[in-house]
C-alpha cells in the first residue's frame, strides 16, 4: 500500500508545484509585487492571508488556501515558509509532515478541489499563481 501512495506522489510532482518551488519562485519574484490566484475576480488586497493545510483529497500533500484579491510576496512567503517543515492534522486524522517536496494544491480546509498549483507566473511587478483542473 506504501508503494501505491508513494508513486501516486510522485506522478503528482510531475505536473504540479511543490512546497519548496513555490517557495523558491516566491523568493525570487521582485519585492513588493503583489500576488493573485489565477481565478482570482478581484483587484483589491486580501483580507485576510491563506491559510496552509493538508489537502483532503490526499493527506499527505498541502493546500493553500484560495484568496480572492491580491497579497503582497512577503505576506505569501511567509506563509508558505512557516508550513514547510510542519506537520498537520489529515481531515480525518493522522499526521503527515509536509517538506520542499510536497505537491501543493489551493482548496479550503476539508475539500477535494482537484485544483492543482502548476507554477508562478512573474510578469514585471505582477505575481500569479497559475493553477489546472487535476486528472488524478
Amino acid at each position: 500500500m506504501d508503494l501505491v501512495i508513494e508513486e501516486g506522489f510522485v506522478n503528482r510532482k510531475k505536473y504540479m508545484i511543490s512546497l519548496g518551488d513555490f517557495i523558491e519562485a516566491l523568493s525570487n519574484a521582485p519585492k513588493g509585487s503583489l500576488v493573485s490566484l489565477s481565478n482570482s475576480t478581484s483587484s483589491e488586497p486580501s483580507a485576510t492571508i491563506p491559510e496552509f493545510n493538508s489537502y483532503r483529497g490526499y493527506y499527505s500533500d498541502i493546500a493553500l488556501e484560495p484568496w480572492d484579491g491580491t497579497l503582497t510576496v512577503e505576506q505569501l512567503l511567509s506563509a508558505a515558509n512557516d508550513a514547510c517543515g510542519r506537520t498537520f492534522e489529515g481531515y480525518k486524522g493522522g499526521d503527515f509532515a509536509m517538506d520542499a517536496d510536497t505537491p501543493l494544491w489551493i482548496a479550503h480546509y476539508g475539500s477535494a478541489s482537484d485544483i492543482a498549483i502548476r507554477y508562478i507566473d512573474v510578469r514585471d511587478s505582477v505575481v500569479t499563481v497559475i493553477t489546472f483542473q487535476a486528472e488524478d
